[in-house]
């Protein structure tokens, strides 16, 4: 049975052959070594980058980046809260982090 593309009549085209990696590292095409590698060469290292900051914690008890204050607390604020609910039903307990 042929299959036709309907909107030309052209018979499709046989099945394709997907590429694989064979035994010796190469793309294969069925039973085509490409002789290309999957993996390419290392290029050269790049220079290195610039010192980073270390965040620390401020007088105000925020991470710092440097000089910049980030409005976070060093430290979380916990809270918490327990509703009883009817008699013999389990409490509902919320709580909360920042």
């Amino acid at each position: 049975m042929a299959i036709y593309n309907i909107e030309f009549g052209i018979p499709a085209g046989a099945d394709g052959v997907s590429p694989a990696i064979g035994d010796n590292g190469n793309w294969w095409i069925g039973d085509t070594d490409t002789g290309v590698s999957p993996t390419g060469t290392s290029g050269a290292d790049g220079a290195d980058g610039a010192d980073g900051v270390s965040p620390t914690i401020g007088d105000n008890g925020n991470w710092w980046i440097g000089s910049t204050d980030t409005g976070v607390a060093a430290t979380p604020t916990i809270t918490a809260s327990v509703t009883q609910l009817s008699a013999g039903s389990q409490p509902t307990v919320n709580v909360t982090v920042t």
